[in-house]
């Protein structure tokens, strides 16, 4: 196996596979350039030889042969992982069942975070699975939040201000009014939703909404949160709207709003609940 980490595979010589069967394997693959060099040398390799790329941007993959976009585990499969990075069983200890199935259904299908959460509670009493699942309820789990993060950080400014948007008031909503929503404010939308798609912070429905896994969307929010923890009138997005009315009630505006921004807010809040 072949892995893109330290030295990439811009520093690796594919002579030395010449001819030979190998199975490849690039992890994480960031630039289109990495992948050309690989597709320039593929020659070198042995008949049968197989090369698989994993990248955090679709728009790379344009210069491969087939694309699989890898799904959520199903509850059944989830549960097993879960397990056996607990325990190496693939069913629950005794007296845990109930508690396993709240934390697959947190995790909601993402492997990363089945083995995450699993690793976390390895070893641990009920008591301290049953305070850590409470906490995740308030607070996402550092490990898989910064995990996820790391496809917002390859964002540029407009397209983090559009992803940041769509968590914390457009999801759900059909792509085409949103678009006109963003485009009205400035922002790059059609461009910038697509480097989203790209990127797999969204997924576009069959009736054309925006959708977004559960997991995405509180890493959002957590980003969002870090602007300000305890001063809601200094964050750069409201969408709880009584968190709107308590900035509004008690004069927590901050001088990054004015007041007609944080009514917009409210407005949003309530369309988004009448929806």
């Amino acid at each position: 196996m072949l892995e893109n980490k330290d030295h990439g595979i811009e520093n690796f010589d594919m002579r030395r596979l010449q001819r030979i069967n190998v199975f490849v394997v690039l992890d994480d693959v960031g630039t289109s350039e990495q992948l050309e060099k690989l597709i320039l040398e593929y020659d070198f390799l042995g008949p049968g030889s197989k090369v698989i790329v994993t990248t955090r941007n679709k728009q790379i993959l344009s210069l491969v042969d087939e694309i699989y976009e890898v799904e959520e585990l199903s509850s059944y499969h989830s549960l097993q992982l879960f397990c056996l990075t607990i325990s190496g069983e693939k069913q629950p200890k005794d007296g845990y069942e109930d508690l396993s199935k709240r934390a697959i259904l947190y995790c909601k299908g993402i492997p990363l975070a089945l083995k995450v959460l699993g690793a976390t509670l390895r070893k641990k009493s009920k008591v301290v699975w049953e305070c850590e699942l409470r906490k995740l309820q308030k607070l996402p789990n550092i490990e898989i939040h910064n995990v996820l993060k790391l496809s917002y950080d390859c964002l540029d400014r407009s397209q983090k201000d559009i992803f940041l948007d769509i968590v914390c008031f457009f999801k759900g909503w059909e792509r085409d009014r949103v678009t006109n929503i963003l485009e009205a404010c400035d922002f790059f939308a059609a461009s910038g939703i697509e480097s989203l798609l790209d990127k797999s912070l969204i997924t576009i429905s069959n009736y054309n909404h925006i959708k977004m896994h559960d997991l995405i969307q509180e890493m959002g929010w957590e980003i969002v949160h870090q602007e300000s923890i305890k001063d809601l009138g200094r964050r750069s997005r409201l969408w709880k709207h009584e968190e709107v009315r308590d900035v509004l009630k008690y004069n927590k505006v901050s001088t990054r709003y004015n007041m007609m921004e944080l009514l917009l807010f409210d407005i949003s809040c309530i369309v988004l609940e009448c929806c």
